[in-house]
């Protein structure tokens, strides 16, 4: 598919929402079948998804008890032959048993005991071709065995010396001659790396000398989850993979269609052309078709030039009303208004002219409005300079307190200057932070920071600080401060640290980074936590 140089097309649906993907299958797949019927080249959806999943990605394999099974009849049965010498037999019965596997590893080896069971299967293998006298066959089968499961040590109790010696060869040959390395890294940072389904490492990723040949690789996040499983093959040389951790949460190949799915219409604006361009050059795609359902039985079909990096022409349409699909003569003529670059409104009693969508509509204001858009700029600028101040006013006001003993007129107000500086700069955040998928390293170590500090500001607001009258013979205390201010001032200071981390984790979980910020609102009588929206 990739190899083939005649234009060829894909269709996607994009939604951005879950309860859009009903209509998103049907619409696609009546687009799918208007445009072969006129004899476009478009790549049908199962051709599309089988491709993408046996050479770009796909979703995890999860083995069953029934494999297992399988799998246990498959040791058991070439053991037997190669007990009773029939090497060939062994062999069949072998390759029978682990070619099918050779695509699925990424979940048939997440176990300790199947990757193990597979290991020992795969030497009987190579035991049989060293009875044979295949020496040079057999070591081969060694480094395939090695492939399959990168990180399994043979048992001395389940195989000869000869076999055990064959391996330990494989594996001294490949640190000690130039083979392959494979290099991971990802878009999120921190995510654990597994190779075949075994666990290796975490991003940034090196691999030691690797035999050559195909592997599946696998990232789970700590924001986004588990990524698809990627086939990558390696030769003699070091190969450099980067896993886009966002993309592989929004792709998808179910239903024998290729999807591009969002938590939100923001993130979908924001992120659709991008990721249009990806699937484009993996399947090396000269046009690329997007179906995206708008809801009330309308959809939208845009067209996706990727040499353009630029959609350059929208069709919007109404689904039957009984069906799932379009009527014959509405699809049709909708294709055509696309491949003649013209955008119009088909959903209509009548056909309106209209503008390609832009996939950053959503999010931009009008050409009117944008000359307002630096307002958020300075505005985050004004509340981050309230911020400093207030929390400098704060603790000059705390020393006053100190001063008076905690009595007179300026008791109190220490909390209220330190926590509308607290307030400002927490809310601040939210126009400064740097958007990107998941919570950065220094974000969490300021989160820490102002976790540990709000404890000790805590404590040292409520636990008694001194004693300002004392009995001159017993020595006990008749009047204690309870509250110096610093335990105050030290609580104050270090909440807005916590609304960094706070900050990107909502930006996950809401789907949309310019939409929620931390806050924290404090008054002379106490203070909470809680969240900005911006519409």
């Amino acid at each position: 598919m990739a190899g083939d140089s005649s234009p060829r097309w894909l269709l996607v649906m994009a939604t951005g929402s879950p309860q859009a993907r009903e209509d998103a299958v049907g619409a696609t797949r009546s687009l799918e079948d208007t445009m072969t019927a006129i004899g476009f080249p478009v790549y049908t959806g199962r051709e599309a998804t089988s491709w993408f999943e046996n050479n770009f990605s796909r979703p995890m394999f999860q083995m069953d008890d029934k494999q297992r099974h399988t799998l246990q009849q498959c040791w058991d049965g070439a053991l037997n032959y190669i007990v009773d010498g029939q090497a060939k037999r062994t062999q069949q019965t072998v390759e029978a048993c682990l070619n099918p596997l050779d695509t699925l590893l990424d979940g048939t080896n997440r176990r300790d005991e199947d990757a193990a069971r597979i290991f020992d299967i795969c030497l009987l293998e190579v035991r049989a071709l060293h009875y044979d006298g295949k020496i040079d066959e057999a070591y081969r089968y060694a480094l395939k065995c090695r492939r399959l499961v990168p990180d399994a040590r043979p048992s001395t109790h389940l195989h000869p010396p000869e076999v055990v010696s064959l391996i330990m060869k494989a594996d001294s040959d490949l640190h000690a001659q130039k083979h392959g390395t494979l290099s991971i890294n990802s878009t999120e940072s921190n995510c654990a790396v597994f190779l075949n389904g075994r666990r290796y490492g975490q991003t940034p990723f090196q691999s030691g000398p690797l035999p050559g040949g195909s592997y599946w690789t696998q990232l789970e996040c700590p924001v986004s989850g588990a990524s698809r499983v990627h086939r990558v093959h390696l030769g003699a040389d070091s190969l450099r993979v980067v896993i886009d951790s966002v993309f592989d949460r929004a792709f998808s190949t179910d239903d024998g269609e290729l999807g591009l799915h969002y938590a939100t219409p923001g993130i979908m604006s924001t992120r659709l052309t991008a990721d249009l361009h990806k699937l484009a050059d993996a399947a090396n795609a000269s046009e690329v078709f997007v179906v995206a359902p708008l809801g009330e039985r309308r959809v939208r079909i845009d067209r996706f030039v990727p040499a353009r990096n630029q959609i350059v022409a929208s069709v919007w349409l109404r689904l039957t009303p009984k069906g799932d699909g379009f009527a014959w003569d509405a699809a049709s003529t909708a294709i055509n208004e696309l491949i003649s670059e013209r955008s119009v409104d088909l959903s209509s009693a009548r056909p309106i002219e209209a503008k390609p969508w832009h996939p950053a509509s959503l999010d931009m204001p009008s050409e009117v409005e944008k000359n307002d858009d630096i307002g958020p700029i300075w505005l985050g600028a004004g509340l981050a300079g309230l911020g400093v101040a207030g929390l400098g006013t704060g603790w000059i006001l705390r020393q006053h307190y100190v001063d008076a003993s905690g009595e007179g007129g300026t008791r109190g107000w220490h909390w209220l200057f330190g926590g509308l500086g607290a307030l400002s700069l927490s809310a601040s955040w939210h126009f400064w932070l740097p958007a990107q998928p998941g919570v950065p390293w220094w974000a969490w170590l300021a989160g820490g920071i102002g976790l540990t500090g709000a404890a000790l500001g805590t404590i040292a607001a409520l636990v008694p600080s001194e004693c300002t009258v004392r009995g001159t013979q017993s020595g006990q205390c008749f009047h204690e401060k309870i509250n110096s201010g610093l335990g105050d001032m030290v609580l104050l200071t270090s909440l807005p640290l916590v609304g960094i981390p706070v900050t990107y984790l909502l930006r996950e979980v809401m789907g949309d980074s310019s939409q929620v910020a931390a806050s924290t609102q404090v008054s002379a009588h106490g203070f909470s936590f809680g969240f900005l929206m911006r519409n």
